[in-house]
């Protein structure tokens, strides 16, 4: 058997990656032709479930909240903001405080484009009936 076999292939398919690296935007920063975006940061975990309606909020329908959030580069939250209101300021209000004590994870850099992203949002719903 053939020993050099198995490594003639290996630079084979070595070859034919590097080859399609540029045409799926991955040409490198060396290049300048990279296209590949950063990844914005992301809640670390399960999404938050469904919230049963605050006491005192007065509502008996469902309701969903967007909340903006800013992160430092760890990943943990320096300002949150309501993005979408649910037009309650005790259920906006417990969207910010859910989302505010959420982990998260830091946002990706893209290459070419030196630092990653640090905004993102999260949705929080609420619903009468859990």
């Amino acid at each position: 058997m053939n020993r050099f076999r198995i490594p003639v292939r290996l630079s084979t398919y070595a070859a034919l990656i590097v080859a399609l690296l540029p045409a799926a935007g991955c040409g490198g920063p060396a290049t300048g032709s990279c296209q590949l975006p950063g990844i914005a940061p992301r809640l670390a975990g399960t999404p938050i479930p469904p919230q049963p309606i605050p006491a005192g909020a007065g509502v008996t329908t469902a309701a969903t909240v967007i909340v903006k959030v800013v992160l430092d580069s760890s990943g943990i939250v320096t300002s949150a903001s309501v993005a979408a209101s649910s037009q309650n300021s005790i259920i906006d209000a417990t969207a910010l405080s859910l989302v505010q004590q959420s982990k998260f994870l830091p946002g990706l850099a893209g290459c070419g484009n030196g630092s990653a992203p640090n905004t993102t949002t999260v949705s929080v719903s609420f619903s009468p009936t859990i």
